[in-house]
């Protein structure tokens, strides 16, 4: 694992209460963000992803080329789209006056 390589940082952001540290490491004020040793920041679950395969040795989570690779990244693509839903549906009903609900 890669666990004992990062330092988690908690956070509750909102879209009415942004969080500084988040917005320090991505402009969009969304995580997750992964501050790297040389002070760069990346952002986006794809690119840490991406990030993370490529520091461990052995089988890529996500093959490196062919058919496969399409595959998998189009999971991810599919999982972000249903997590994207998911927040919005949390932010309706924990957010939103009732009276105000879709």
């Amino acid at each position: 694992g890669q666990l004992d390589r990062v330092t988690l940082h908690a956070c509750v952001p909102t879209p009415v209460k942004p969080d500084a540290d988040v917005i320090q490491d991505n402009a969009l004020g969304k995580i997750p963000a992964l501050r790297l040793a040389d002070g760069n920041a990346l952002h986006d679950s794809r690119v840490i992803l991406d990030y993370l395969d490529h520091q461990h040795v052995g089988n890529p989570l996500i093959p490196r080329d062919g058919s496969a690779r399409w595959r998998r990244l189009t999971l991810a693509s599919l999982a972000d789209g249903i997590m994207d839903a998911a927040v919005l549906v949390r932010y309706e009903t924990a957010l939103r006056p009732v009276e105000k609900h879709w």
